[in-house]
């Protein structure tokens, strides 16, 4: 059967007003390990948010582990946020929660994903492989170390996070939309792994997409993506967009 250009429960208007958000919302990209960018960036969201004094709502765009130092201290960060009196926190998966995840489960699922970020991740649970390339009994050996290191609670988050989140005019996802396919046969490999197809059209989908996953020197904002992963592990900066009726700003901490 031949897919569709864009859903089939979407009509598009040209005369479409601008999307807008229901509750005072900031979105964060991608993380990687970056805590120290992480807790000052909310620190300057929850002072921005006060401002309009309403409980305002914060989306957590996946990939909070890898590559970057502080991995361990990251997933604690977003535990953090989920307690937090001032915001209402949504976190949602990222490709690599779901390869950390995979090695939890699978000590052979490990010879990739040490070359994919997980090294560092390994790292900072206070792991240190013998070889960047190891064998099978290596793999076992970090993996049964891999899941005493990490703590229940950590384990319980990284199950529980959403694959995407609906709010007014907005779909917050980690990597993006099928734009060919309806919304209910969306998978979860494309919405955590997805680049070109969604990267390439003009609008994906019925409402406009908030995503992280492909970094980019900047944030990207049109009136039907809003991309913020500003490869915060690399560059330094680490990039949240406030939403707030039809209303975007976006904010970055170095």
């Amino acid at each position: 059967m031949r897919l569709l250009p864009f859903p089939r429960d979407v009509s598009f208007k040209s005369n479409e007003q601008d999307p807008a958000i229901d509750v005072l919302t900031y979105a964060i990209g991608d993380i990687h390990g970056r805590f120290d960018l992480f807790k000052k960036l909310v620190h300057v969201i929850k002072a921005d948010a006060a401002k309009y004094k309403v409980k305002c709502r914060v989306v957590l765009l996946g990939d909070y582990v890898d590559r970057g130092p502080d991995s361990k201290t990251c997933l604690d960060g977003v535990i953090a946020m989920h307690r937090q009196p001032w915001c209402h926190t949504i976190a949602l998966k990222g490709n690599h929660e779901q390869v950390m995840i995979d090695f939890l489960d699978d000590p052979l699922a490990g010879a990739a994903w040490l070359k994919f970020g997980g090294l560092e991740t390994l790292r900072s649970y206070g792991i240190s492989p013998t070889s960047f390339e190891p064998d099978e009994a290596e793999l076992e050996a970090l993996h049964w170390k891999f899941n005493l290191a990490v703590p229940a609670i950590q384990r319980k988050l990284l199950r529980s996070l959403k694959l995407s989140y609906e709010a007014g005019d907005y779909f917050f996802v980690h990597a993006g939309v099928d734009p060919r396919r309806a919304r209910e046969t969306q998978t979860e490999e494309t919405l955590l792994w997805i680049r070109d197809a969604f990267l390439k059209v003009e609008r994906a989908c019925a409402k406009s997409v908030v995503h992280g996953h492909t970094p980019s020197d900047n944030y990207t904002d049109t009136k039907w993506r809003i991309g913020v992963d500003t490869g915060a592990y690399a560059t330094g900066v680490l990039t949240a967009v406030r939403l707030n009726g039809t209303e975007r700003h976006f904010i970055q901490v170095r």
